[in-house]
């Protein structure tokens, strides 16, 4: 839903029948890679910066919030980075967007997280929270929805944003696959 994918592949099935799709799922820097060494045509890719080496389309700002379980509300409603790094952590692989996100942000305050659970299921993450097994960074509109229903809870000290934008090679701008696909990005997302 985030990267309107369905929409996206039903106007290129429309406008290109006979235009043979694949999708792969991977983490930011992974799909990044795909890309720049000239595996797969473009991907979305959601980081704090758009790669330098690889044309864009920018789509939108998505933001991402730090959540734990209700029942260390207190706990994490008073608790500072330090105290947050210490905290059982619930994330991706290193390539996927939100841990190199809480990287990049920990890092800053010169620490580091500590990560008991990695995993390559996207959702895992917001629905071991609210289980109760540890901390997560999650998509502010879930974060949000499941703080009303106190589900989890937000620590209130920090928004971490990033871009989403799909990404190409731009010596391969001119491929009418690729010039097909960026028509269709651009009519579904405006």
């Amino acid at each position: 839903e985030t990267l309107r994918l369905g929409s996206l592949l039903t106007a290129l099935a429309e406008k290109l029948p006979l235009l043979g799709i694949k999708t792969r799922h991977g983490g930011a820097e992974e799909l990044r890679e795909l890309v720049t060494a000239g595996q797969v045509q473009g991907a979305f890719y959601i980081g704090v910066q758009l790669p330098r080496e690889l044309a864009n389309v920018p789509l939108r700002a998505l933001h991402y919030r730090i959540v734990g379980p209700q029942r260390d509300r207190e706990r994490l409603l008073r608790a500072g980075w330090g105290e947050l790094a210490a905290m059982p952590w619930v994330g991706g692989s290193a390539a996927h967007h939100a841990q190199t996100m809480l990287r990049g942000v920990f890092a800053r305050q010169g620490l580091s997280l500590r990560q008991t659970i990695e995993s390559d299921e996207s959702a895992l993450p917001f629905n071991l929270v609210r289980a109760g097994v540890g901390l997560a960074l999650v998509a502010e509109e879930l974060a949000l929805g499941a703080s009303e229903r106190q589900e989890l809870v937000i620590w209130p000290h920090a928004r971490l944003t990033a871009q989403l934008a799909f990404v190409y090679a731009p010596a391969a701008e001119h491929e009418p696959a690729l010039v097909a696909v960026l028509s269709a990005l651009r009519s579904v997302w405006g």
